[in-house]
């Protein structure tokens, strides 16, 4: 990995946010390789523009790593100096779990969004393709295959997704680079 690949990233990341005219976002953080790398690059670019970031973080109390992947956020958050919310949810059943906990994350992010944030996700290239995939074998319409927004709306929420159009290999590099931890 390179400076000019950082660069790159970097300039890419700040016009996404651009793109939503808004200052204040809230990123949404697993503790993953992704969502690592898109708090480290919020961080070298807090200085630069005049955007404001807090994190989240959902514990989805269902794998047996998630106590260890929330004290991750919190320590790392702790270290960039990002204010973190933490929150809990549970399955109601057995079914569709992919589904429940999908929709349990997304209520909980815009219950703690402020009336003028952004929810910035780490969906990158790679989760673009398997979502296309992932709909054209359900059946969907040319409208439904049209996959993931970079700038988006939900329930009357702004989502960004500033990686979009980063392959998952090119943020593994940059993690290397910047020898981040992740769970």
């Amino acid at each position: 990995m390179d400076n000019l690949n950082l660069s790159f990233l970097k300039e890419n990341f700040k016009k996404t946010l651009q793109k939503t005219n808004k200052t204040k976002f809230l990123l949404a953080i697993s503790g993953g390789v992704d969502s690592m790398l898109l708090l480290k690059i919020a961080t070298l670019i807090k200085n630069e523009e005049s955007f404001n970031f807090r994190a989240i973080h959902i514990n989805h109390n269902y794998s047996s790593n998630t106590e260890k992947m929330e004290k991750h956020c919190s320590d790392i958050c702790h270290e960039y100096s990002i204010n973190l919310v933490i929150k809990n949810i549970n399955l109601l059943s057995d079914k569709n779990i992919e589904e429940q906990l999908r929709n349990k994350r997304y209520e909980s992010f815009f219950s703690d969004m402020y009336k003028d944030e952004v929810l910035v996700l780490a969906h990158h290239e790679d989760d673009q393709f398997e979502t296309f995939l992932y709909r054209l074998f359900r059946g969907a319409s040319p409208r439904g295959l049209s996959s993931i927004k970079e700038i988006s709306q939900r329930k009357n929420k702004i989502l960004c997704r500033p990686f979009l159009k980063v392959p998952k290999k090119n943020i593994i590099e940059l993690s290397r680079y910047f020898k981040l931890k992740f769970i």
